[in-house]
């Protein structure tokens, strides 16, 4: 019954694949002028969980179960990697010395690595690097429903394009979401500040195979004092120091329309300068989307994690709703993103969510951030 049932996903799958457009068209998104059907997805929009997704599409299989260790095993083939192993070019550009980071993003390997919105285009990935990943990395990631657009974006980019973007199955990126024990609300804030920790360590002691590990916030850096962020960053500091061939990715906290003033901004700040000063790896979740994909600015008009921005008043405290440029620039560029279901936000934040994702483990991989490299 197992087997058949495989049998059928991979049957539709394939189908829904030669259905995707397999152009690129501009920002290195493919031609999606087909792949939207917004009307139908904007219920998901604010869904808790990716199981949800599955009642919406029969092609899709359940999150849940392919986040478990076994279910994984019958998909995934690490290879021949040893327990919490990256691949010899990865090692070669570990990040776990102290060195000084001197630019903001694109980082070079030595100096660490940050991904924020100048790393969202696929099409300066060498797709060598692509398949480094996809064979070298095995991906523990915590999250809850912000944190779930990476993971939708990256399955919804894998049906829509195809090889060699696949998420998840034989031939696919082994990422596990949610495989820590706790609560189903867990993330780097939820049920405290600290569980998240434990839980990993737990996790990493019963998978060996694993070689990275993120997590996500949600309103967590939001309502953080600067202490908090200071116990997050030596959490991390300390999981380094006792998994030292896992790759830690350190994560900023969604957009939450305060502004470059607001406590978020600060607190994300704290972050990237923690990052920059030791050379770290860091998923800027936030500069992701604080930028349209033609890179204009929104942070400086308090945008939010749902794409609105807003008028700023004379003494430069925010003003009214200015407008939603998620909805703006998709109506602008119908052919240049995919729908998807997109936690508390609009398609396109989950595309460049996605984007991003896939210089993160490309870099990891091994890959110096040069389209130019493919060696």
């Amino acid at each position: 019954m197992k087997h058949n049932c495989f049998f059928l996903y991979c049957c539709l799958a394939i189908l829904a694949l030669l259905a995707a457009c397999s152009d690129d068209n501009g920002k290195g998104a493919p031609d999606l002028s087909d792949a939207h059907t917004t009307s139908d997805m904007e219920d998901l929009n604010d869904m808790e969980d990716l199981n949800e997704i599955v009642d919406k599409d029969a092609l899709l299989f359940d999150f849940e179960d392919f986040s478990s260790p076994d279910a994984l095993s019958d998909v995934s083939d690490t290879g021949d990697l040893t327990p919490n192993e990256l691949s010899d070019s990865a090692q070669d550009t570990s990040l776990d010395s102290e060195a000084d980071a001197e630019s903001d993003t694109g980082t070079n390997p030595t100096s660490g690595i940050i991904v924020g919105h100048t790393e969202r285009d696929l099409d300066a990935i060498p797709p060598i690097w692509i398949e480094a990943a996809i064979a070298n990395l095995v991906i523990a990631y915590g999250h809850t429903s912000h944190g779930s657009q990476v993971v939708a974006g990256l399955h919804y980019l894998g049906l829509t394009t195809g090889a060699p973007y696949l998420f998840r199955g034989d031939a696919g990126l082994d990422l596990r979401s949610k495989p820590f024990t706790g609560p189903p609300d867990f993330d780097l804030g939820n049920p405290d500040r600290t569980s998240w920790a434990e839980a990993t360590r737990t996790y990493l002691a019963a998978h060996p195979e694993v070689n990275v590990v993120m997590w996500a916030w949600c309103i967590g850096v939001t309502t953080a004092t600067e202490a908090d962020i200071e116990t997050y960053l030596q959490l991390m500091s300390a999981l380094e120091r006792d998994f030292p061939a896992v790759r830690f990715v350190y994560m900023t906290g969604h957009l939450d329309g305060t502004g470059t003033n607001g406590n978020l901004h600060q607190r994300n700040e704290q972050i990237r300068a923690y990052v920059r000063a030791h050379g770290k790896t860091l998923y800027d979740f936030a500069d992701i989307e604080s930028f349209d994909p033609d890179a204009n600015p929104y942070l400086e008009r308090y945008a939010d994690d749902e794409c609105r921005y807003y008028e700023v008043n004379p003494d430069g405290t925010r003003g009214a709703m200015a407008g939603n440029w998620c909805l703006a620039w998709q109506e602008a560029h119908p052919d240049a993103w995919f729908d998807m279901p997109t936690a508390h936000s609009q398609p396109i934040n989950g595309n460049m969510k996605a984007y991003a994702a896939w210089h993160l483990w490309a870099r990891i991989a091994g890959w110096d951030g040069n389209p130019a490299n493919a060696n």
